[in-house]
């Protein structure tokens, strides 16, 4: 920023221009008035031009992020300079009177913008601390003064880029704060204060690029005049490099191949170099990680070319907070990125997942990191997992993982929305551009991040509270299926049992009758051996008979054959096959 709009510089011209003296210095006799309010004018004019040039700058370049304690000492200054007690002028000319009523304005208008710009100020200060609610008192300023537009344009400008996320109303709001700085531009004021307003019409398309995948394309009426808005037409004299960036961060255009984006190829080489930027790294990740034909080398090359520069900048002692939240904001996002890359590849199972999680909880606790990103890629993936043809143990595993995961993710997403949470935030030189043609460096603390969108997270909220409703049925049919499966075999091992008993009671009481029989009628002992050993083959094949009858329905052959019943049924077939021929045999040569 220019030395010439430094904020100390305020505090010397207003005592230099408005001493305690400076209206009865001058002549308000009859015919000296109206050259006297001329040169009053003249110097509230002048010191109102610098005041709104140089606060404008001031908050626009993103000084107060790294020089808060000087600015905030200088509006201290000024408040108290102009609230300072005089005796009342003695009005004795109208246009003494109406030089006093403009440096009221100016003094009120002076008020005013101090506290907006100290709002900022303290935001940032305080932005982990839980406020129930920040308020401050601003006067209605009357009349019509410059400063007057840094509260109305400039301070707006930059909140919405400061607490930047989505809302229905919000994409109106930016396009009616658009036509109003258009307005002011067309009256071509002073060179300087255009340049302002420029800057600020540039951050405002920035901003409702960004916001173009939630509304889409936009017809409006402003003062009875229709405008049609479509994303190619928001044009960008300045900033577009951050718009290009947006675009790669974001998928939108995307129908160039990764292999061929320039910007890919530029960052690509500066990495080969090792001389990376953290905005170029984390732009690289997401963009391999959305490339089918990536490999785990890549990103792992990435996240420790990033893990490198993180560790050398978080070990800088004189890093200011603004660039320490940066920097843990920086490396979730590639957690993030990583974790989304990991989940598509087919051989990532649910133990990693549970792993991976929390390495990036032990990193957002010991950070102060919140975020709610990885767990809504972590319940979406176990969802996907549960329509999968999965045992009752995993679905178990499943449902206890998304019971913790959706009630952290509805605790982060609450969180988030309170703290005016940023899905990314870069560090502050990489926040800031500088436009040679205007010689003047704007803060674009949004970057090319995309807004939260509260509304659209909520409503995922309802839905996964659905689906786990939904899992928790299954689980329930399949435990009521587990049990009457388990019924089921225990009743067909009982009935086989039973049957196999009956069986083999029936083949023992047969045997013996037979034997019986045998004994009570004359026959010799080979006739009654060839006769039981028929017997015995017939009951033998009997039951295996009932041990055929009683396998599994499911039984395949290949168990059948593995079983040792089996084959001991085998061996006794071929055994009395055998020795019943033999007898047979014997018998019919005699």
């Amino acid at each position: 920023m220019s030395k010439v709009f430094d904020t100390e510089l305020l505090k010397r011209e207003y005592k230099d221009k408005f001493p305690e003296d400076w209206l009865e210095s001058e002549d308000w006799s009859e015919g000296k008035e109206k050259e006297s309010y001329i040169k009053c004018k003249n110097l509230i004019d002048s010191y109102s031009e610098l005041f709104f040039v140089t606060f404008s700058y001031s908050i626009l370049s993103g000084e107060f992020i790294n020089k808060k304690e000087k600015i905030d000492g200088n509006i201290t200054y000024l408040l108290k300079i102009i609230t300072r007690e005089y005796g009342a002028p003695e009005i004795t000319s109208t246009f003494k009177k109406k030089i006093v009523e403009q440096y009221d304005v100016l003094n009120k208008n002076i008020k005013s913008a101090c506290i907006a710009y100290r709002s900022i100020i303290k935001h940032y200060n305080s932005i982990h601390n839980n406020y129930r609610f920040r308020i401050y008192e601003i006067e209605n300023t009357k009349g019509d003064n410059i400063i007057s537009y840094f509260d109305k344009y400039v301070v707006p400008v930059c909140k919405f880029d400061f607490y930047f996320n989505y809302d229905d109303e919000l994409f109106d709001s930016l396009l009616f704060l658009e036509k109003n700085i258009c307005k002011l531009i067309e009256k071509k004021q002073s060179i300087e204060i255009n340049n302002v307003l420029i800057i600020c019409k540039e951050k405002l398309h920035i901003l409702i690029k960004k916001l173009f995948p939630y509304s889409g394309p936009s017809v409006f009426s402003i003062d009875f005049k229709d405008y049609q808005l479509t994303y190619e037409n928001i044009k960008l004299d300045f900033l577009g490099p951050f718009v290009d960036k947006y675009e790669l961060f974001s998928g939108i255009n995307s129908e160039t191949p990764l292999s061929d984006n320039t910007l890919i190829k530029k960052y690509e080489h500066n990495l080969f170099q090792g001389k990376s930027t953290f905005s170029e790294l984390i732009l690289l990740m997401r963009a391999y990680c959305k490339d089918p034909q990536s490999s785990k080398q890549r990103i792992n090359n990435v996240f420790e070319e990033f893990n490198k520069r993180y560790n050398l900048s978080a070990a800088k002692k004189s890093l200011f907070d603004f660039d320490r939240n940066a920097l843990q904001s920086m490396k979730n996002v590639m957690y993030n990125c990583r974790l989304s890359y990991y989940l598509q590849q087919k051989d990532y199972t649910i133990k990693s997942l549970e792993r991976d999680m929390e390495k990036i909880e032990r990193f957002q606790i010991k950070t102060n990191v919140n975020n709610y990103f990885h767990f809504q890629l972590a319940i979406e993936y176990l969802f996907k997992k549960a329509k999968e043809q999965i045992s009752f143990d995993e679905l178990k595993t499943i449902r206890e993982l998304l019971n913790r995961y959706i009630a952290e993710y509805n605790k982060a997403v609450s969180q988030c929305k309170k703290d005016g949470f940023y899905p990314l935030q870069l560090m502050f030189k990489e926040c800031s551009f500088y436009i040679k043609n205007l010689r003047k460096t704007v803060f674009i603390p949004s970057s090319f991040s995309q807004p939260a969108n509260y509304k659209q997270l909520e409503e995922k909220a309802d839905d996964y509270r659905i689906s786990f409703l939904l899992i928790e049925n299954k689980l329930d049919l399949l435990k009521e299926q587990e049990s009457i499966n388990e019924l089921k075999k225990n009743l067909e091992t009982t009935t086989s049992k039973y049957i196999e008993i009956g069986g083999i009671f029936v083949a023992v009481l047969s045997l013996l009758f037979s034997v019986v029989s045998f004994t009570n009628t004359k026959m010799d002992v080979s006739d009654i051996a060839l006769h039981s050993f028929g017997i015995g083959f017939i009951l033998l094949m009997f039951v295996s008979c009932i041990y055929v009858l009683t396998l599994k329905r499911d039984c395949k052959l290949s168990e059948i054959f593995k079983s040792l019943r089996f084959w001991f049924f085998a061996f006794l077939l071929i055994i009395s096959a055998i020795a019943l021929y033999i007898i047979i045999k014997h018998y019919s040569c005699i």
